[in-house]
């Protein structure tokens, strides 16, 4: 319960700096983000990643129906530059 706390107040902290124009924190070179880290590396909420999926705005990947949603850093990248313009 603590982590998930921790989470949402870090990405909370992020999405501040970000509409501020302050510089946010670069996340670790990795492949594949889950939904959490994926919104951290957008500057955004779970919510609006999630609804954005939901939209086909943003592509994911799922081992099955119910399996946790990863998304790719090249596709993070696509709509990050989206978000930019």
């Amino acid at each position: 319960m603590r982590k998930a706390y921790e989470h949402q107040f870090l990405n909370r902290i992020v999405r501040i700096r970000h509409r501020l124009g302050l510089p946010t924190p670069e996340p670790p070179a990795r492949r594949w983000y889950r939904t959490g880290e994926a919104a951290l590396f957008l500057g955004v909420s779970t919510k609006s990643v999630l609804r954005w999926t939901a939209s086909g705005f943003l592509r994911c990947e799922r081992a099955g129906y119910w399996a946790h949603r990863y998304y790719a850093v090249e596709e993070l990248l696509r709509v990050q530059c989206q978000l930019n313009t």
